[in-house]
């Protein structure tokens, strides 16, 4: 035989190694981005309203959102008239949501009357997650622990201490949940639908001023055997409203800018494919690595401190 025949051969078998190694393609749905931001200001005048929007109206929780994008996502929007203010902006991305709401109103000299102003952002995500054994065709389950972050902060006047009276105040969801077709092997605690949520708000509702909320962030787990896709969904929404007087100086916000993180660990010796391509693990070091990684450390400063 000839050497470029044995080449050939060879290129043949290792083409035909690869097929059978390589693991079968995600066919679950691409993952889907959604965001939306509004801004609103009447000066109480004989002007019509003014409003802006982005990609729709804030959708009720548990719809269908319409403007998704297969792609991340997002927008800033900017509106100030007649001595109000509103501005609100989004980002979804694979892992990570942002929203962020600021409704302002300076005091002016006109008629009085009622000025209204308000903001809401709105962003979500879609994906998709295959939960994998260890080697091609393995049968078993594995347990996935779902687990949020949310970092902000809102901010409403409060009127009990010399703020202008007003109507309004801002608030903030936070909403991950994971659904899941049961193929019979899964956890029945809680199939098919399983979710935590996180909420804040504060503000006056004519009667003084509130902050309420729920407990901060949290965590799930589910059971499911190998091969099943679970289907992840994460809503992050604030929004903000003044209804006050012509001379009030009032502000209130929303600034969630840095973020709600979402993450899904798995058990050791699974593994999770996503639709977009995203790892959700999350990033805590291993005791046993910890514990390796810190000889290295002090040699490197002992190094550090005979070259001095």
């Amino acid at each position: 035989m000839t050497r470029l025949a044995r080449i050939g051969r060879m290129a043949v078998v290792a083409a035909a190694a690869a097929c059978i190694l390589a693991p079968a393609a995600f066919a679950a749905p691409a993952p889907s981005y959604y965001g939306t931001g509004t801004v609103y200001t009447d000066p109480g005048l004989l002007d019509p309203a003014f409003i802006a929007s982005g990609a729709g109206l804030q959708l009720a929780d548990g719809t269908q959102p319409s403007g998704l994008s297969s792609t991340p996502t997002s927008d800033l929007l900017l509106l100030s008239y007649g001595g109000l203010t509103a501005s609100s902006s989004y980002s979804s991305e694979a892992g990570v949501l942002k929203v962020k709401s600021f409704v302002a109103a300076q005091p002016v000299d006109l008629a009085s009357g009622t000025r209204t102003v308000s903001a809401a952002a709105d962003a979500r995500l879609r994906d998709y997650l295959e939960v994998l054994g260890p080697t091609p065709g393995a049968v078993g389950s594995a347990t996935l622990t779902f687990s949020m972050t949310v970092t902000g902060s809102l901010y409403a006047p409060d009127s009990t201490t010399g703020a202008a009276p007003y109507v309004g105040g801002t608030s903030m969801l936070a909403k991950l949940g994971a659904t899941w077709t049961d193929t019979g092997g899964a956890d029945g605690a809680c199939s098919p639908v399983c979710g935590i949520e996180f909420w804040q708000a504060q503000g006056d509702a004519g009667d003084g001023f509130y902050a309420i909320g729920s407990e901060p962030q949290g965590t799930f787990s589910i059971t499911v055997p190998y091969g099943t896709v679970v289907q992840l969904d994460a809503i992050f929404i604030v929004g903000g409203g003044l209804v006050t007087s012509s001379f009030a100086d009032l502000a209130a916000s929303a600034d969630y800018s840095t973020s709600l993180h979402f993450y899904v660990d798995v058990t050791p010796g699974a593994t999770l494919a996503s639709s977009s391509g995203h790892d959700y693990a999350s990033i805590v070091p291993e005791p046993a690595m910890a514990a390796l990684a810190l000889p290295g450390l002090w040699l490197v400063l002992a190094t550090a401190r005979r070259r001095r």
